[in-house]
């Protein structure tokens, strides 16, 4: 699931609440104190969230911003329509589709909910916007069991030949094929820990990501085999004088090597 469902819809909750305190500054004398309080609530909620990403090594899904949410959302649905998920459905769904998230956008909802009726009825907008979003809203009720299977179906169908075709493209782009692209993967250790997440490297679908990651990896690691370090410079040691001795009849003297020790004939008697 993308993004986490139950931190998200928290700091959903607290930024509704923040834009209640901000229409009141100024009426409220409160407003403003209670607006930093929350707004320090909403940061240690959202840092506390990263600190267990890390602590799962980036295993749970980031939350999204819920400025950008709100923004992506505000010309299909005001903000301060509160109500079930409000703006933040329409503005997930565009987060999804233009951060490369997501395939299919796939949207449970209570039966007979008026408020996410009303966001499902924005979102006829959206598609009409970018038809490229595969989107399939699902009501829980009795026959959810074949209302889900004759509407997700055929998105599902689409989003599958999608994938397919990404990673496809994704193999052409970097020339491996894929029992290539499969040796590599076991050669590389961090891959054998199930909780290892596939880094993200602008594809939306898992397979594709991997291969471009593995890609990436391996022309790294061959780059920096092959380049090898410069070979240090000869060091000059400084020239040492070394006592030498000569036999001068009978008598020793030193002697530099660079200059030619030469014996004097000895003098006849």
């Amino acid at each position: 699931m993308y993004p986490a469902a139950i931190t998200i819809w928290l700091d959903y909750l607290m930024r509704l609440a923040c834009q209640e305190l901000e229409d009141h500054i100024g009426l409220n004398r409160n407003a403003r104190s209670n607006l930093m309080l929350l707004k320090s609530a909403q940061w240690l909620l959202r840092k506390n969230y990263q600190r267990m990403r890390r602590a799962l090594d980036d295993v749970p899904h980031a939350l999204p911003c819920q400025k950008e949410l709100r923004e992506l959302a505000a010309p299909w649905y005001h903000s301060r329509l509160t109500g079930g998920e409000g703006d933040m459905l329409v503005g997930k769904t565009l987060w999804a589709y233009k951060r490369n998230k997501a395939h299919m956008i796939c949207e449970l909802s209570p039966y007979a909910c008026m408020p996410n009726t009303m966001s499902i009825g924005a979102m006829a907008g959206v598609l009409g916007r970018h038809p490229e979003i595969l989107y399939a809203p699902l009501e829980i009720k009795g026959d959810a069991e074949v209302h889900a299977l004759s509407r997700c179906q055929m998105v599902l169908t689409e989003a599958r030949r999608r994938a397919q075709t990404e990673f496809e493209e994704v193999l052409e782009q970097t020339g491996l094929d894929l029992d290539t692209a499969r040796e590599r993967l076991e050669a590389l250790p961090e891959a054998a820990s199930a909780g290892w997440p596939v880094p993200q490297r602008g594809a939306t679908g898992t397979a594709a990501n991997m291969v471009l990651h593995l890609a990436d990896t391996r022309y790294r690691r061959s780059a920096a085999a092959e380049v090898k370090p410069a070979p240090k410079p000869a060091r000059l040691e400084p020239a040492v004088s070394v006592p030498v001795s000569f036999d001068y009849g009978g008598m020793c003297a030193p002697c530099i090597p660079c200059r030619p020790c030469v014996p004097e004939p000895r003098p006849s008697s």
